[in-house]
Order: C-alpha cells, then structure tokens, then sequence
C-alpha cells in the first residue's frame, strides 16, 4: 500500500524536506507521487523547487521541460515554461553565487558588485538572466536578479529565498 499511497509519499517528502532537509530525496519522492492517481497539479512544481534546492538544478529543468513539452493546455504549458525560466535563473545565480564565495575566500568579503567578479576574472563571463534583468550583491552576500524577486528554494523560517533591500551601495 505505501509505495503507492499519495498521502504517505507526500507525508514522507515533507519530513525529508522539513527535517532532514534531504531535498534531493524528497524531490524523487514528490515526482513519484505526482505520478499517482489524484495527485494535485501543484505536486509537479514542488519537485522542480526541491531539485532546485537540493543542488540538482539540471534534473529539475529537464523535469519542468518534459512537463511544458507534454502539457494538455495552454495554462499548465505556460507554468511550466516560466518554471524553465526560473530554474535557469536560479542555474546562473548559484553560478554567481560560486564566483561571491571564491572572492570571499579570498578577501574576506562579499564583492560589492557583480562587475568586480568578472573584472578580476571569479566569473568568466557575465550571466544571463532569462527574462531580460540584471543581477546584483545582496545585502545577504548572494546573487538575485533584478528581474525576479525570490530565489528558486524552498521557504523556510530562517530562510525566505528573497533579499528586501535594493542593491547594496558601493
């Protein structure tokens, strides 16, 4: 009964998530049960989210892909087309991500631009945001866009995946 139980997969994925915060597993978990008779569609994106989360970025945008490509409507298609959009955001803002750590490392702060990164060579060449914005240093020390308000993770107390301040001045 449990392999193929909705309510228990989606019991199971939440504890995974909430304690012990194993995204990846509980994103293979949530596709799985978005398989299931009488899933909500809401499932889908879920899985695409924690993919995100877990570092597994390619696997939710192949995912997200596939379920734009084999949409029966034009509303599900349109969702899962801007969930593409976001998690190729979010691919370019861990890469800028990355290249803030390095410098961190090596100067003990955040950069205070997305420019310095790529005039001292931490990003090799500037990102891209797929809907068409910039990106900046958040007063947190990580990446966003202009263009989109929240990061592509999971909401947590500590955590709201969102920077409230305008970029920080030089």
């Amino acid at each position: 009964m449990f392999p193929n139980d909705l309510k228990m997969n989606v019991l199971l994925a939440y504890n995974l998530s909430t304690y012990a915060r194993d995204y990846h597993e509980a994103a293979v978990v949530t596709e799985k049960a978005s398989k299931l008779p009488g899933a909500p569609a809401y499932l889908s994106a879920l899985t695409t989210r924690l993919y995100a989360q877990s570092g597994q970025v390619d696997a939710g945008l192949a995912l997200a892909q596939s379920l734009a490509d084999v949409a029966e409507d034009e509303t599900t298609r349109e969702s899962f087309q801007q969930r593409v959009k976001d998690l190729l955001m979010e691919r370019e803002l861990r890469r800028v991500d990355g290249a803030i750590a390095r410098f961190r490392e090596t100067y003990g702060v955040p950069p205070p631009d997305v420019r310095t990164l790529l005039w001292l060579g931490y990003l090799r060449e500037p990102p891209k945001d797929p809907q068409g914005g910039g990106f900046f240093v958040g007063n947190d020390g990580r990446a966003y866009s202009y263009s989109q308000q929240r990061r592509l993770e999971v909401f947590t107390p500590d955590s709201r995946g969102m920077n409230f301040l305008a970029p920080p001045e030089p």
